[in-house]
């Protein structure tokens, strides 16, 4: 995989580190409401259009919070973890 670092000038470096991860949280949200209609519909065996738009809109509710939540908290632990590493002496 050396052959990307130099590709280039590093511009395909840059594409993967940049784009693939966004491309890819699009994809994921793009493809759960399909995904939680499908539950809905085959393993819960919902009958009205109603009712399984509501099994999805909760499903996707809970998953927009949870995403939120864990990307904050990951996000102050990593930065966290970062200060602490740089520089020890000041956590006390």
């Amino acid at each position: 995989m050396e052959w990307i670092l130099t590709f280039e000038n590093g511009n395909l470096r840059l594409l993967l580190n940049a784009y693939l991860p966004v491309v890819a949280l699009l994809s994921l949200i793009l493809l759960l409401p399909i995904f939680f209609e499908w539950v809905a519909v085959s393993y819960e065996r919902r009958k009205t259009q109603s009712d399984i738009e509501r099994s999805v809109l909760d499903r996707y509710f809970v998953y927009q919070i949870a995403t939120i939540y864990i990307s904050v908290t990951a996000g102050s632990l990593w930065k966290s973890a970062a200060d602490i590493i740089n520089h020890p002496s000041a956590v006390f």
